[in-house]
């Protein structure tokens, strides 16, 4: 399975820095109601069927560490959007075997 979630992304934030301004992005002081909602059904969902599926979650770069860390029971394994092409070549590659 792979199923697509509803994401708080990080704030943008500026950083002075010895007369330099960099920008960082920083953990949103809150998370939508909606993706909790959403971790909280892939949890059930494991917890039920977890022996006859596995889940992957693809999420946008910008949230993959926070999502990673806050949500570990709700996946089997997480990828960024980026791995997405490698992904793809890897199970045609396999697929051909």
């Amino acid at each position: 399975m792979e199923p697509h979630g509803i994401w708080t992304h990080p704030i943008p934030r500026r950083v002075y820095l010895r007369r330099q301004t960099f920008t960082v992005h920083a953990l949103p002081p809150h998370i939508d109601p909606a993706e909790k909602q959403f971790t909280d059904k892939l949890r059930a969902f494991r917890a039920m069927y977890g022996k006859d599926y596995y889940v992957i979650l693809l999420v946008p770069n910008q949230a993959y560490e926070r999502v990673r860390r806050s949500y570990p029971q709700a996946y089997d394994a997480i990828y960024m959007s980026t791995d997405i092409p490698d992904l793809l070549y890897q199970l045609k590659a396999q697929s051909m075997q």
